[in-house]
């Protein structure tokens, strides 16, 4: 089971659209997924068709009895993981849904980083970084790749899903302002490998809302591949803009789904193929 995480401390790059549709395509090359929704907006939980403050069992559930009773996890999970495989032209997806009390348990998390009990919680040396990775410990390996989307705060969320992930993809918006916040997510990201998790590498960033014919996406990308190549590589191809991209959401499916034949959705294919690619070398 390999596990990647969807972040970026800017907003608005494209994480979720990136996991939903990562995930789609991975399963459309029958890879069996888990979606993770890190985010107490519950944005992949929006994208996947589903009402995040209808859900009685989320993340914040599993999050809170991995604290208090991680042997409790295994008889939790199947109460929480929701099959959303319709979002996808074929395979397996499944979510672990967030929504609003994912922000208590943070909370909780951030009481417990402050108390400095982190030896009672993980005798690993993880500490409260490491909460979710017990979550994945108690799925033992039943899915091939999970993917975590993770909001744009800087907190203990982000540092738990880098904590237990293998890789991360970086999300940058072809535009300035969203290129300047890819050194602050790479400085998070060097935080986790030095302190709790040193087989976390960048898997790629990931340019969206890609405009070929203009200079700006153009010199973005030779910016970031000029500054940044030697630690994080850049995707062989961008997502180019497309409205569908802002559309299909709404919908409760994968842009594969929604217009198959959508340039932004062969790329998001071309970009699963490159994630397996790398898993495999």
């Amino acid at each position: 089971m390999r596990t990647i995480a969807i972040a970026s401390v800017k907003g608005g790059t494209g994480k979720t659209t990136t996991t939903i549709n990562i995930a789609a395509a991975l399963a459309q090359l029958g890879r069996k997924i888990l979606v993770i929704d890190n985010d107490s907006q519950g944005c992949a939980t929006k994208a996947a068709g589903l009402t995040p403050n209808e859900l009685r069992y989320t993340l914040s559930a599993l999050m809170s009895r991995a604290l208090e009773y991680p042997e409790e996890l295994p008889e939790l999970l199947p109460r929480v993981i929701v099959d959303r495989s319709e979002i996808a032209p074929s395979g397996t997806v499944h979510l672990i849904p967030a929504n609003a009390k994912l922000t208590a348990t943070q909370t909780s998390l951030s009481a417990l980083q402050t108390a400095n009990m982190v030896s009672e919680i993980d005798q690993e040396g993880t500490g409260y970084a490491g909460v979710m990775g017990r979550i994945l410990d108690a799925l033992e390996d039943r899915y091939d790749y999970v993917l975590i989307d993770c909001s744009n705060n800087r907190d203990i969320l982000l540092v738990n899903a880098l904590t237990c992930a293998d890789e991360v993809i970086i999300p940058v918006q072809a535009q300035y302002l969203a290129y300047e916040g890819l050194p602050d997510t790479l400085d998070v990201v060097a935080h986790v490998q030095k302190s709790s998790n040193p087989r976390l590498r960048i898997g790629g960033v990931l340019l969206t809302c890609y405009q070929a014919q203009t200079n700006l996406s153009k010199a973005i990308r030779q910016n970031i591949q000029e500054t940044y190549g030697a630690e994080a590589a850049v995707f062989e191809d961008p997502i180019p803009y497309s409205i569908r991209v802002a559309e299909h959401p709404a919908y409760g499916m994968s842009l594969l789904n929604y217009e198959a034949a959508n340039p932004a959705a062969i790329a998001y294919q071309s970009v699963a193929e490159e994630v397996l690619r790398h898993a495999e070398t």
